[in-house]
């Protein structure tokens, strides 16, 4: 029957996503943290506010 491979497919693209979101949202922290550290005084502020915002957002959610 189709139904059963298509589940396991399905099921597989699933876990390949997640594992892509996964490592996507830890190249975005990286990436934020150098430019905190690195990035010219405006874009650290504008970041730093973003951020801060974006957990605010996070905990109501």
């Amino acid at each position: 029957m189709l139904v059963g491979p298509l589940k396991k497919q399905i099921r597989e693209l699933k876990d390949e996503c997640e594992k892509r979101d996964e490592r996507s949202a830890q190249r975005i922290n990286q990436l934020e943290t150098l430019l905190l550290l690195h990035g010219p005084g405006q874009l650290r502020q504008q970041l730093q506010a973003a951020l801060s915002e974006e957990r605010v957002l996070g905990d109501k959610g």
